[in-house]
């Protein structure tokens, strides 16, 4: 629904990206998508792998972040985790060298949030050591301190991107907002991001933000500042959209479960009614009296 009407090209020209470019890439997404490659034996090779991806990916831009999500224990996103789990079982298995031998069975490896943890601290490790010199690598995310942020170049300003943020979603807006790159490539392919780049689109200093999306073999870049410009919102309306996307559990649902009114008319129309998601641990009773009315 965000994108309709607008163009999204499935490639970008020079044009398009202007000068020093710079991709945000999903880690974890990257991970999933490549999976346990069939020529790869061990940890080392499937690491090799990950980097000549991002690589091959960052042909065109100066600098190149890859983010990844941290693993709470105690946290909303880990029951969601489990759910997404189920059918393998996990099996822990330490990430602790390039020689380690993959795992038979990937998907009891990848099950196991330890051992997602330890491959992200692992491939990001292998991202810093193998950045070519015409290139900076940054990574965030991955390793065992929740804030670390390293890049391949010593002048980058690392502490301005440390944060304790829990997903890559929310890492990816602060390093747009923090870049001083022209234009901005994200490549992900979770909608979340979407909404989150056009919500704080106002916050980010330059003007155009791709998202690369779909598969290699249907591949399109989102532009979210044409989104922006379309919807003719202003940034306190745009910033209610993530609360929006999590009531209706989907940008692409036109319709509220049990309810016949279009979301999307409702949500500009009384978009007022969300302004408290979001701003706390805790929600108000005015804060859910507000948002039952906007239900019905």
């Amino acid at each position: 629904m965000l994108t309709a009407d607008i163009p999204c090209p499935i490639h970008l020209e020079a044009r398009d990206l202007q000068d020093e470019p710079m991709l945000v890439i999903d880690g974890q997404a990257l991970v999933i998508a490549i999976g346990k490659p069939q020529a790869a034996k061990t940890f080392g090779d499937l690491a090799d792998v990950f980097v000549e991806t991002v690589l091959q990916s960052g042909a065109q831009f100066q600098r190149i972040d890859v983010l990844f999500d941290r693993y709470h224990k105690h946290s909303i996103k880990s029951g969601t985790r489990k759910r997404r789990g189920r059918g393998s079982v996990a099996i822990r298995r330490p990430v602790e060298s390039r020689d380690l031998p993959l795992p038979a069975k990937w998907q009891n490896f990848i099950a196991h949030e330890d051992n997602k943890a330890d491959l992200a601290r692992f491939i990001s490790q292998q991202l810093i050591l193998r950045a070519p010199a015409n290139k900076t690598i940054v990574a965030a995310g991955g390793f065992s301190d929740d804030e670390r942020v390293e890049a391949s170049d010593s002048t980058i300003d690392t502490d301005s991107l440390e944060a304790k943020h829990e997903e890559a979603d929310t890492r990816v807006v602060l390093h747009c907002i923090r870049s001083r790159a022209a234009s901005i490539v994200v490549s992900a392919r979770d909608t979340d991001i979407l909404v989150l780049l056009i919500a704080y689109f106002h916050m980010m200093p330059w003007p155009k933000i791709w998202m690369k999306a779909g598969t290699a073999k249907k591949r399109k870049y989102i532009p979210v500042h044409a989104i922006v410009e379309q919807l003719q919102m202003e940034a306190q309306v745009l910033k209610l959209l993530p609360s929006f996307h999590a009531l209706t559990g989907s940008d692409s649902t036109l319709y509220i479960a049990g309810h016949s009114k279009m979301c999307w008319d409702v949500f500009v129309e009384h978009n007022h009614l969300l302004k408290g998601l979001g701003e706390g641990p805790e929600l108000s009773d005015h804060t859910i009296w507000d948002a039952e009315v906007f239900f019905c």
